[in-house]
Parts: C-alpha cells; sequence; structure tokens
C-alpha cells in the first residue's frame, strides 16, 4: 500500500506585506558644491571663462541594507534640476555659469553653495 500526505498551506491574509520588513534604503544629499567638471576643487576666486564647471552632490545612506534608487532635487540660479543615485557617493553635473552669482542649493536639505563669476568683455588698453 503506498500512502499520500500532501500538505497544503495557503495564506489569504492582505495584511502580510505590512509586517515585513524592507532592507531598501534611499540616499540623502549632505553637500552640494560647484566644481572643475573633472571634480576637483575650485581653487581660485578669479574663473576662467574658457574651463567648465559642475555642480557635484555628495550623498550618504539612511539605514542599512540595499539601496533604492533616489532622486535627488536641486536648484541652480532658482531652476529646478535632479540627479539619480543608485550608490553612496557623488555625482557631477556639467554646468554653465551665468555672469554674476550662481547659487546651488539641495531642496531637501536648504543647503546651499554660491560662486560669483564675472565675465570680463573685450577691452583696449590705450595709452
Amino acid at each position: 500500500m503506498v500512502f499520500g500526505f500532501f500538505i497544503i498551506v495557503t495564506n489569504c491574509s492582505s495584511d502580510d506585506d505590512s509586517t515585513s520588513t524592507s532592507n531598501t534604503n534611499t540616499l540623502s544629499p549632505i553637500s552640494i558644491e560647484f566644481v572643475n567638471e573633472n571634480g576637483t576643487p575650485i581653487a581660485t576666486d578669479c574663473l576662467d571663462v574658457n574651463e567648465n564647471y559642475a555642480i557635484q552632490i555628495v550623498t550618504e545612506q539612511e539605514g542599512s541594507g540595499s539601496i533604492a534608487v533616489t532622486q535627488i532635487q536641486y536648484t541652480l540660479n532658482g531652476a529646478l534640476y535632479s540627479m539619480t543615485f543608485n550608490q553612496i557617493g557623488y555625482q557631477r553635473q556639467p554646468v554653465v555659469l551665468v555672469d554674476g552669482q550662481n547659487i546651488a542649493q539641495l531642496v531637501d536639505t536648504g543647503v546651499t553653495d554660491e560662486i560669483r563669476f564675472i565675465i570680463q568683455d573685450d577691452f583696449e588698453l590705450v595709452l
């Protein structure tokens, strides 16, 4: 004689998902700054119109576990932009500086960085 023994377990409760914990965490921005396009700090107050510049945002992880793709919003001279992060660290976005004061701000934290960019018109030295 062969006896078969089957156990079928079903669970119809919709509350199960709310009791499980997720190990997915988002990233938080910790700084925003103007840098040279290659990521090096801007070392002088005299900016060269022939150089390329960027905004750099640095993030840290909230909690532990895997990292969820996180969109970080910032403004540059009042215009809203965003960067998408999928790992801890930094990202850069090339920018074109405007003549005068340039202000970058993280939307979530209010952290800002400012840089003054002066475009000098062509001039002629008269002796």
